[in-house]
């Protein structure tokens, strides 16, 4: 009991008794031991404990919780789970007066199984007698907020961060109603806060988004822009391409906020995207290209003459997007009323070639009615014909209609899996389609046994049908078919090493592992040439199951290596930290294991700084103990090359678990500072330099 309360009292001030972390090693065991304490003195829990020491409040979180198994589940974010408790469960609550809905969060699957369970949104708690909605708010969980509002909890509490935050704060928060559709959090905040000022990057993603808005709330939005005169407070928002609100109104075909951009927001119908492009080249609706048309009377000269700095036709037009996109009121329009010349190839394209990618058969025998009739075999700049096209997307409708029309079909080189259009290409234009690994897979059983074909023919990959169809297909009997086909079930591939079962590993397929097993694959083969067990595949795949299965039953060396010398550990990924802990706990796994050039898994997570690479090598250092002092071959320590990265932030964790080595020299002799000078890292120096 002394030992806790000593240890609340150091997280709480980190200038009392040092002796703490030495008695408990790490400080993740102290937080521990804090949350023990304060889960038998539940008195001195606040919000502002809660707010400020994370790790010490998840920790309270589960202890106080550790009785009641929805709440853990809830906790835990296991749907599953919490879905299967909730017909028997009793509403209750924990020592801190709270029901599963306060300590809730970013599990939207859950928030919603609990509203509908009817537990209770205004149950109040000890942490400043907040309701669930305020502890949303509190985490900045906006979408279990947007849920709470939509199922009418109380949100008048003066408090509320939404009500207090900072404008440029709330901005980030009404983009996110916008893009995520949070309607009814949208619009509490379009009633509740008029101090906000719209701003021209939400006009951009009300636009972006206005096929998915509800009507109501996108003209508040624009209504109040112009109450504002937004107009002229900024230019208007552009995404990375130079696209602006009006760009993306026109794609959407909204004519409605196309006018209002225009006609109430100043938006010029003359803008163009980075491409050159204007609104009106984004069109997909006949009304608005009309309506945008008609304030570009100079349009046709402006079309014809190249921006400067652009090459010319780099834009498609709107007939060539018309015809991408199965629109054959846009394409009528473009050709009848905007007289678009659609016999002329645009970057080579045609877009009678177009849309039969898309099998518009409605477009196809328009355009082949207007012209196309007497250019029927003509080739775009890639050599495709039209019928070319038809059968490399296998849409049938369209083959019939040009071989019926005379299409040249001396071109066609493609492998249609559709079995119906294959036996028409036999039956009418003498063409024997090639068997290819895809269409075998896409056979049903029966057929599959009743062809007559060599299994072991490889593909230009120098893989079997049994390598391919595990890592692309999914169907459990089709694969018990093959594997009778085969005498050896442990066929290598040619290009890449890896057996069957190798392959079904890395593609995730469970099952097929456990059907492959059966069948007598060999769990002990390596991949030739990678030299990764199936231990690594699991690993990488973070797939626990299997990693237990091969290190008890099959009892496979757990720092095994592969051809750079690299054991599991160095396979686990980011989101896997905690099967880490696990295998180091359970079985021995070795953390500070070396590859071929002499790095650990410390030196690998510095070296290549992934995006959640800090995240890793504070879980590293503080969880399972890795040690700083292990020098690789050119005799670098991790903290060399954070040093010669100029990594202030691993730098700091490196000090803070365990201290810094400064003094060690590589083999050319080099310190950490050394390198750091070198490539001229000034912020870390001064860093160093300011903390002595």
């Amino acid at each position: 009991a002394n030992l806790e309360r000593e240890c609340y009292r150091f997280c709480l001030d980190k200038n009392s008794d040092q002796m703490i972390l030495q008695q408990c090693k790490y400080t993740t065991v102290v937080e521990y031991m804090a949350a023990r304490y304060l889960s038998k003195h539940v008195e001195l829990v606040n919000l502002t404990l809660y707010r400020e020491h994370t790790r010490i409040s998840n920790f309270l979180d589960q202890l106080i919780s550790r009785h009641d198994k929805i709440a853990t589940a809830v906790l835990n974010k296991d749907t599953e789970q919490v879905l299967t408790m909730l017909d028997s469960y009793q509403e209750s609550q924990d020592d801190l007066n709270r029901n599963p809905l306060h300590a809730s969060h970013d599990c939207l699957a859950i928030q919603e199984a609990l509203v509908a369970a009817g537990l209770q949104l205004e149950q109040r708690c000890l942490l400043s007698d907040y309701t669930p909605l305020q502890l949303a708010d509190e985490r900045k969980d906006w979408k279990f907020v947007n849920l709470l509002l939509q199922n009418n909890a109380r949100h008048n509490f003066p408090s509320l961060g939404l009500r207090t935050m900072r404008t440029d704060q709330l901005e980030e928060v009404v983009e996110s109603c916008i893009s995520t559709t949070l309607h009814h959090l949208l619009d509490w905040i379009l009633t509740n806060r008029p101090d906000y000022q719209i701003t021209q990057r939400n006009i951009y993603s009300a636009s972006v988004c206005s096929d998915t808005m509800q009507s109501d709330l996108l003209f508040r939005i624009l209504n109040r822009a112009h109450e504002q005169k937004l107009h002229d407070r900024e230019a208007p928002y552009r995404f990375m391409w130079g696209s602006t609100g009006l760009h993306m109104a026109a794609y959407n075909g909204s004519l409605a906020v196309c006018r209002f951009l225009v006609e109430k927001l100043n938006f010029s119908a003359d803008l163009q995207d980075y491409s050159g492009q204007t609104a009106l080249g984004e069109a997909s609706d006949v009304e608005v290209a009309t309506y945008l048309k008609s304030l570009q009377k100079d349009f046709r000269q402006k079309e014809l003459e190249p921006k400067a700095g652009l090459e010319e036709d780099v834009v498609d037009s709107a007939f060539i997007r018309a015809c991408n996109s199965n629109n054959l009121e846009l394409v009528r329009y473009c050709v009848e009323q905007d007289r678009h010349d659609f016999m002329k190839p645009e970057r080579g394209q045609y877009g009678f070639i177009n849309a039969i990618a898309w099998g518009n058969l409605s477009i196809v025998e328009y355009l082949y009615d207007k012209g196309f009739k007497d250019q029927l075999d003509i080739e775009d700049s890639t050599g495709c014909t039209a019928l070319v096209n038809a059968v490399r997307y296998e849409h049938l409708p369209i083959v019939k209609f040009l071989v019926e029309r005379g299409a040249d079909f001396s071109k066609i080189q493609d492998a249609p899996n559709n079995s119906e259009l294959r036996q028409y290409l036999k039956d009418h234009c003498q063409y024997d389609p090639p068997i290819t690994f895809e269409y075998l897979s896409e056979l049903g059983l029966d057929e599959l046994r009743s062809l007559e074909y060599n299994f072991l023919t490889e593909n230009e990959d120098g893989d079997v049908l049994l390598h391919y169809y595990i890592e692309y297909h999914e169907d459990v009997e089709v694969l018990k078919f093959l594997l009778t086909q085969y005498d050896n079930v442990d066929l290598e591939s040619k290009f890449t090493g890896r057996t069957p079962l190798l392959e079904a590993i890395r593609a995730h397929k469970a099952e097929f592992v456990d059907i492959l097993l059966e069948t007598g694959a060999d769990a002990y083969k390596i991949c030739a040439k990678t030299g990764q067990s199936v231990l690594h595949l699991a690993a990488l795949q973070s797939n626990k199951r299997l990693l237990d299965l091969f290190l008890t039953k099959y009892r496979i060396a757990i720092d095994s290596r592969d051809n750079q010398g690299q054991t599991i550990a160095f396979y686990l990924e980011s989101n896997a930290m905690n099967l880490f802990h696990y295998l180091v706990e359970r079985y021995g796994m070795d953390v500070n294991a070396q590859n071929n050039e002499g790095r650990t898994v410390l030196h690998e997570k510095i070296i290549y700084e992934g995006f959640l690479h800090l995240n890793e090598v504070e879980y590293l250092l503080r969880e399972v103990g890795v040690r700083q002092n292990v020098t690789d071959r050119r005799g670098r320590l991790a903290l060399h090359y954070a040093a010669e990265r100029g990594n202030i932030n691993v730098v700091q964790l490196l000090e803070r678990y365990g201290g810094l080595e400064w003094n060690v020299r590589d083999a050319d002799g080099k310190s950490p500072v050394d390198l750091a000078k070198e490539a001229a890292q000034e912020k870390l120096l001064e860093y160093l330099e300011g903390s002595n």
